[in-house]
């Protein structure tokens, strides 16, 4: 499962630092390449003083604001405190806390309209865990359910089924326990079911028919558009 790319993984270590000597605003196209003022899709002034840190700003052509941050030098991107991406609507899409340039702590990413596309926590640059989220009508996600998945050091753990409130209703799989939980319409648990342990060595084709069954426990089945109990189904212990 790979790292969530971020906004400010992009800023931190693909993009070049600040001239040593800027003066004059430089300006960059969609993929942040310096061009001309009449090519344009961004822009960004010279780091202003603020106190014993600079102001780094960039902007959309439109002259709306699209990042801020403090650093802690003028010519490098050692930025500190919260870094903030903005869209061109004024919308926050991404914030992240650093330390001198280092990523330490939660960074959130948002879509124009607001809501979460995912979390994490970094230590020293590296992301510890993260959570995804991919709702109804998205590209990668599914017509008729929302999906949160969360990872723990780049290994996805859990997936959530949900509808619209990730507290609401809900089916929660935990990979590594091997465990499904199932939630009703007001977020109450009704049912816990634990999945089949497939052997790694047999045949491939059993393999993926046993893996991740549930064996044993309440498995709850759902309707989805909107999202709601199907059956509840109580199983004895078994193997497939």
């Amino acid at each position: 499962m790979p790292v969530i790319p971020f906004l400010i993984i992009f800023k931190l270590f693909y993009l070049g630092n600040y001239p040593e000597h800027q003066t004059d605003i430089i300006y960059f196209d969609e993929n942040w390449e310096p061009v001309s003022k009449k090519e344009m899709v961004y822009y960004t002034p010279p780091p202003e003083p603020a106190g014993d840190k600079f102001v780094c700003k960039d902007y959309y052509k439109s002259g709306k604001l699209y990042f801020e941050a403090l650093s802690t030098s003028k010519t490098e991107k050692k930025f500190d405190g919260v870094a903030r991406f903005y869209a061109e609507n004024g919308q926050l899409i991404e914030s992240a806390v650093l330390n001198n340039g280092i990523i330490n702590g939660e960074v959130n990413s948002f879509n124009e309209n607001g809501k979460i596309k995912g979390k994490a926590v970094y230590l020293n640059n590296k992301q510890l865990n993260a959570l995804m989220f991919h709702y109804k009508g998205d590209p990668e996600g599914s017509p008729d359910y929302d999906t949160a998945l969360k990872t723990v050091k780049e290994e996805l753990t859990v997936e959530i089924i949900f509808d619209g409130n990730i507290k609401g209703i809900r089916q929660e799989t935990y990979f590594k326990d091997k465990m499904v939980k199932s939630y009703d319409i007001n977020g109450n648990l009704i049912g816990t079911a634990r999945l089949n342990e497939a052997d790694p060595n047999g045949n491939v084709l059993d393999y993926l028919e046993q893996a991740n069954k549930p064996v044993e426990g309440t498995v709850v089945e759902y309707l989805y558009n909107p999202m709601r109990v199907k059956g509840i189904t109580h199983l004895k212990k078994k193997k497939f």
